[in-house]
């Protein structure tokens, strides 16, 4: 059992333009939620 319904998972090509939404909706959250964000290895304490 996978983290999706197989119904509801399906594959997309990079031809479909599909996956821009989501790679908009991605950097957008990263943007606004600072918890999703990767602090830097300089980062200090």
């Amino acid at each position: 059992m996978g983290a999706f319904k197989e119904e509801q998972h399906f594959g997309v090509g990079k031809g479909s333009g599909l996956t821009a939404f989501i790679e908009r909706f991605n950097c957008t959250l990263r943007q606004r939620a600072t918890r999703l964000v990767r602090k830097p290895l300089s980062f200090s304490n």
